[in-house]
């Protein structure tokens, strides 16, 4: 997978707009100027700008990492930007953002599911409260990307036995994710309620 620049965003109380993209690319990183601030990030048809459609808006607080999310394209949107803005108690922060080079695939039913693609493979593991291996040892692995495609906090552990106490970071919910390089060993998980899935995305 190859990230590419889409925009740098200087994120004001009012919706800015980055430049089209194409209906196929689904997978979003963004990288903040500070962590633990709130921030809105949607779709926007922007094809009449005196009527801009926004769809699936999300809230989360900046992180010091960062994050990235898979946004599956409105099937009636004409032409597609993502819209980002701030609360207006909060001053203007600049928001760098990022789509890769790897087209959005579905996830359909929440059961483990694996498809195989020339730039990786695309797990979907249900989400449970009991831990669960999401991926054993690859010595050829790569890279990963983790998403939590659920309404709850997934506990992720790059080792054995996630859960609240033994994990190397929690995943917020609905669409937010993880990426690591060069990691071959086992990856754990857990949820805080058995409701969605993970999307992993493994590359060799």
């Amino acid at each position: 997978m190859t990230w590419t620049q889409l925009a740098t965003i200087s994120a004001t109380q009012d919706w800015q707009y980055t430049p089209v993209i194409s209906p196929d690319l689904g997978y979003v990183r963004l990288r903040f100027e500070a962590p633990g601030l709130p921030v809105w990030i949607a779709q926007a048809d922007t094809t009449d700008p005196d009527d801009i459609l926004i769809y699936d808006d999300r809230r989360f607080l900046t992180t010091a990492h960062a994050k990235i999310l898979d946004l599956e394209a409105p099937p009636f949107f004409r032409s597609r930007s993502l819209a980002i803005r701030l609360p207006i108690f909060t001053t203007s922060r600049t928001v760098e953002i990022e789509v890769s080079s790897m087209p959005f695939i579905s996830s359909g039913s929440p059961i483990a599911t694996v498809v195989s693609a020339a730039v990786g493979n695309v797990i979907t593991i249900a989400a449970s409260t009991q831990t669960l291996t999401l991926l054993e040892p690859n010595p050829n692995r790569k890279k990963l990307i983790v998403i939590n495609n659920s309404t709850a906090t997934m506990y992720l552990a790059f080792g054995e036995a996630a859960s609240p106490t033994n994990h190397t970071i929690a995943i917020s919910n609905d669409g937010d994710g993880y990426e690591l390089e060069g990691f071959t060993g086992i990856v754990s998980a857990m949820w805080t309620a058995a409701n969605g899935q993970a999307r992993i995305t493994e590359f060799e």
